[in-house]
């Protein structure tokens, strides 16, 4: 339809939603996958499903509710709409060091609650969150089959936590801040939360 298309979470296409606040997530280039063959094979429906399991123990994190076709070609998710946010790319440069540091924890929050329900989400960086600059509240709105995990293996462990650190980096740099103290000797959520802590401490009290 004409309309199906319009808007944007800067890489996710959002399409027309309802008074519900659903969205579209819509793959690359609108890239339309034959729905019906795929059905039983592809990853992405699996994952929705997977995901809705866990749903009841997760109060961070929304995940899709559904596949999104059209004319029986599936083209992406159902996901909520969070009318107001910003990914955290735009926010990071024009947000004052104590909200930043709060938005980190509230960050980890997110993973941890999924790493204790047995979630590894590993595609983290600072287009695949989003956050109210009022409200201050942050929002997961990507979720590609190809970088969750349920097994808790050792190695998507590791790539969360890498990705995590060098997102981390990533923002603080936007921000126009150096590297978080003894980041990189970090290898769990709660030694990352640590050095968070230490180094918004060590910050806090220069600008005293």
């Amino acid at each position: 339809k004409d309309d199906t298309w319009s808007g944007s979470y800067e890489v996710i296409y959002i399409s027309k939603f309802d008074d519900n606040k659903k969205a579209f997530k819509t793959h690359s280039e609108i890239q339309a996958f034959n729905y019906k063959y795929l059905l039983g094979h592809y990853g992405e429906h699996r994952l929705v499903e997977e995901l809705l399991k866990y749903q009841p123990k997760i109060s961070l994190t929304e995940f899709p509710l559904g596949i999104v076709t059209i004319e029986d070609l599936m083209a992406g998710q159902v996901i909520p709409f969070y009318d107001g946010f910003i990914n955290i790319r735009d926010y990071a440069p024009r947000a004052k060091m104590i909200e930043l540091y709060q938005l980190y924890f509230d960050t980890l929050k997110i993973f941890k609650e999924l790493q204790d329900n047995g979630i590894i989400y590993t595609d983290i960086h600072s287009r695949n969150l989003v956050v109210n600059p009022e409200t201050k509240i942050i929002k997961l709105i990507d979720f590609d089959d190809g970088r969750i995990y349920f097994d808790g293996l050792t190695s998507a462990v590791d790539s969360m936590i890498d990705n995590l650190k060098n997102f981390l980096n990533v923002v603080n740099n936007l921000n126009g801040l150096t590297p978080i103290i003894n980041l990189e000797k970090t290898n769990t959520l709660d030694e990352i939360s640590e050095a968070i802590q230490y180094d918004a401490y060590k910050r806090i009290r220069i600008q005293k």
